[in-house]
């Protein structure tokens, strides 16, 4: 299960993999395993690589997230990352 991808909206999947909650995944979204994703919403295509951390991110479409990384927004102030972004 090194790859995982989602085509609907996630309340709460928490495996040794990956840990996803309250979050909306649209179809083409993959979630690498080790990945954290909370309240987040992430559009077509976008990518979140291996050990990536997300809390209060909103992407567009086609964006990747470079393992390892961590972006964290606030309830009231969400991370937005454009189009075809990589970070």
């Amino acid at each position: 299960m090194s790859n995982t991808h989602f085509k609907h909206f996630i309340s709460l999947f928490h495996s040794r993999y990956l840990h996803l909650s309250s979050s909306i995944l649209f179809p083409g979204v993959t979630v690498e395993k080790g990945a954290k994703v909370e309240d987040c919403i992430l559009f077509r295509g976008t990518t979140v690589r291996e050990a990536a951390r997300l809390s209060h991110v909103i992407t567009d479409k086609h964006v990747e997230l470079l393992p390892g990384r961590t972006m964290v927004g606030h309830t009231a102030y969400p991370i937005v990352i454009a189009k075809g972004s990589v970070i």
